[in-house]
Parts: C-alpha cells; structure tokens; sequence
C-alpha cells in the first residue's frame, strides 16, 4: 500500500549553491538580506556551515537574529529584532563534514517585502586560527563560471561584520508552512 503525505513545509526562498565559506568566530557577524514571496510566514530558515574545533576551546552555538530589511543594514540593525532565535537544530553529513543549522522561526511576514538575518556568536567564544564555524557561501565575481555566476540569488546580498558584499550570497533555504496550523490541526 502507497500512502502520500502533504509536505507541513515549503521552500519560498533559496541560495542552495555554495564555492565557499566565511569563517564565523568571536565578535564576527555574518548576515544575509532576502525578500520573501507571497508568503504571510516564516517556518524555519536552514543555514549550510560547518564546525572547526581546535583543541583550545570549544565554539559557542550561533545566535540568528531576524530583522526586517530598512533599506540599509545600519538602519535595520538600529531597529530591534523581530526575532532571536537561539539553539538550532543540527542535520550533520559527516561525508562531507558539514551540517545545517535549522532555526524554527515561527514568524509572521509581509509577502514581497525584505528581511535579514544575521549570525553571531554571543559568548564571543572561538578563535579565527582554531575555532571557528564555516557559512558556506556562494561567491560570483565578474568573469567567475562556476558554480555561482551570474548571481544566483537578485533578491539579497551577504554581509560580514557589517560590511557589504554584494558578490556573495550565503547558502540558505527559508521555508513556509504548506497549510495553517488551524488546518493541520495545531492551536496558535
């Protein structure tokens, strides 16, 4: 007997291709502007990193904040967070020694506008030489053909400590809940 189930999510936005990686360690923030689509909620956001461990110390677990987009990172940033969201779950493929940090979002939003969300590591624990997450990125500068050029992902840009980086893209899925909570059953 075959049996078919309807997906509680969808995917609305996604970068999935990556050709490297930011370090996040200590203070350092590393961010990525989006704009949803006729959505009226976020679900969870899903972020391809990986973990480097030196025998130092151990890394503190990255903190997301999400911002909605105020036409530019200081100005979003001045305003305070939608939301905070703290111990993601982790899907690991030790293969290809990465994971992905799943942040349960649970946001409501306003289809077609922008938004941010930004990684930090609150403890500012980590060291840039031994301890340190990897954010897989996709970097697309001029005369690049693979895998990230042209831009594969219009709507937004990545941002490290603030700084802008217009030809980088972090790798990401943010997705929607296919039906109403009402409708699957859950209260609000």
């Amino acid at each position: 007997e075959i049996k078919y189930y309807r997906a509680i999510e969808f995917i609305d936005q996604s970068q999935p291709l990556r050709s490297g990686a930011a370090r996040l360690w200590g203070s350092r923030t590393i961010g990525q502007s989006f704009k949803v689509g006729r959505i009226s909620h976020i679900s969870r956001i899903n972020v391809m990193s990986a973990k480097n461990e030196g025998a130092s110390q151990t890394v503190g677990t990255p903190v997301m904040k999400l911002n909605a987009w105020k036409g530019d990172l200081k100005s979003t940033l001045a305003a305070d967070p939608l939301k905070v969201l703290e111990k993601p779950q982790t899907y690991s493929n030790p293969y290809y020694k990465r994971f992905i940090m799943a942040y349960n979002a649970d946001l409501p939003v306003s289809p077609g506008e922008f938004y941010y969300f930004e990684l930090s590591i609150p403890d500012k624990s980590g060291d840039k030489e031994k301890n340190f997450y990897y954010v897989w990125n996709c970097w697309h500068p001029e005369g690049s053909f693979f895998p990230c050029s042209p831009d594969p992902y219009l709507d937004g840009m990545a941002f490290i400590s603030g700084s802008a980086q217009p030809k980088m893209d972090l790798a990401f899925h943010i997705f929607a809940p296919s039906v109403p909570k009402e409708a699957r059953g859950e209260s609000k």
